[in-house]
C-alpha cells in the first residue's frame, strides 16, 4: 500500500473481512480492486543464480477449501518479492490461475515466447503504461474533436415590454379623459387672438339671456 501512495494513487481500504480483494486505488479516472502477494525465489537444482524466478500463487487456498481463482473478483495483483524490493503489477485476467512466473534473468536457451520478465512488470512500468494509455487517448481525442459551432450574431430587436391588453385600453381611455378635460380647462380655452379672457367674452355672447323674474 506505502509504494501505491508514494507513487501518487488514493488508495482505499475495504471495511469488513473476507474481501477477495486487500485494497482498492483509483487510477486512470477507474476504481481498481488490488489483490496483494507475496513472490518466492526460485531457483533451480543446481541454485544457479542464472536460473532464478519469482512465483506467486494466482488462487487462494487456506487448507479447507479448493483453490479459488480471483477472476471477476479483483483487478490486479500488486506483488512484494522481498529478493528484489520491488513491487510488481499484473492483471488478475492477464496471468493464469494457478502458478505465476516473473523472470530475473533471461533462459539460458534465449527462449522469449510465453516468457515474463519481472522487469516488464514493475510498479515504475505499470504507472508508465498508464500514463503513456493516457496520452493515447488524449491524441485520439484531439484528432477526433469537433470544430466549435460558428457563433451567428443576430440584429439586436427592440424591447417591447409585454403589457396586458385589457390594462393598456384602460390607461388609454384614461389619457383620453385628461386630455378632453384639459382642453375644456379655462387655462386651454383660447380665442383666435389667443388670449384666454377674449375666449371668455366670446362665450358670454354665445350664452341664452336669463330669464327676468316677474
Amino acid at each position: 500500500m506505502a509504494e501505491f501512495v508514494k507513487a501518487g494513487f488514493p488508495v482505499l481500504l475495504p471495511f469488513g473481512e473476507n474481501q477477495r480483494y486487500d485494497m482498492v486505488i483509483e487510477a486512470d479516472g477507474r476504481f481498481l480492486r488490488v489483490q496483494c502477494k507475496t513472490a518466492r525465489l526460485i531457483r533451480n537444482a543446481s541454485g544457479a543464480a542464472g536460473s532464478n524466478v519469482l512465483a506467486f500463487n494466482a488462487t487462494s487456498h487456506d487448507g479447507h477449501r479448493a483453490r479459488q481463482s480471483y477472476r471477476d473478483q479483483a483487478d490486479v495483483f500488486a506483488v512484494y518479492s522481498p529478493h528484489t524490493k520491488q513491487v510488481y503489477v499484473l492483471g488478475v485476467n492477464e496471468v493464469g490461475e494457478t502458478t505465476v512466473w516473473l523472470r530475473l534473468t533471461p533462459a539460458k536457451n534465449n527462449q522469449s515466447v510465453g516468457v515474463r520478465y519481472a522487469e516488464e512488470h514493475t510498479l515504475a512500468t505499470w504507472v508508465a503504461r498508464l500514463g503513456h494509455r493516457r496520452d493515447d487517448q488524449a491524441l485520439r481525442l484531439e484528432r477526433v474533436r469537433v470544430p466549435p459551432p460558428e457563433v451567428v450574431h443576430l440584429p439586436r430587436r427592440r424591447y417591447v415590454p409585454d403589457v396586458d391588453p385589457g390594462a393598456g385600453d384602460t390607461r388609454l381611455r384614461a389619457a383620453h379623459r385628461r386630455r378632453d378635460r384639459d382642453a375644456c380647462s379655462p387655462d386651454h380655452r383660447r380665442s383666435p387672438t389667443g388670449h384666454p379672457a377674449a375666449m371668455d367674452t366670446e362665450a358670454e355672447h354665445l350664452r341664452p339671456p336669463r330669464p327676468t323674474a316677474r
